[in-house]
């Protein structure tokens, strides 16, 4: 699934809205995210993400730089 996804987003003759965040999901999934996660984060506009997902916030730094994902702080 990758792969024919890398190679929707690299053929000329089909468009899809933003073959860059297809790209840099496929490289999440394969870094250990599920895709739901990675196309998220891929597209994410910010330089932060915050989840309460202690497992997200391992995968994803192994697999982007930005955005930071990190766990927010309960206030009491």
């Amino acid at each position: 699934i990758n792969k024919a996804l890398l190679v929707l987003a690299d053929t000329a003759t089909i468009e899809t809205e933003s073959p860059d965040r297809i790209v840099r999901a496929v490289a999440g999934v394969e870094s250990g995210l599920g895709f739901e996660d990675a196309f998220h984060l891929a597209g994410c506009s910010t330089t932060s993400f915050a989840t309460f997902d202690e497992a997200l916030i391992k995968r994803a730094s192994r697999a982007f730089k930005t955005p930071k994902v990190f766990s927010p702080e309960l206030s009491s």
